[in-house]
């Protein structure tokens, strides 16, 4: 995750920079594996990110 297109692949809220209507709401945004189990974490960002998404919608700007 990232602000700028040339230093990550998604933005804050898991979309692509590359493909507008694909979002990573999974693992895949950590920039490494932790030692500790990040389950929590990757469901709270999916809640957050699924819950940005729905509003994004709902006002038809996606």
């Amino acid at each position: 995750m990232g602000d700028s297109p040339t230093e990550s692949v998604t933005n804050q809220w898991g979309q692509t920079w590359d493909c507008s209507n694909l979002f990573v709401m999974d693992a895949g945004v950590f920039a490494s594996n932790p030692h500790k189990n990040c389950t929590l974490t990757i469901m709270t960002l999916a809640m957050r990110n699924s819950t940005w998404l729905a509003r994004q919608l709902d006002k038809g700007e996606l």
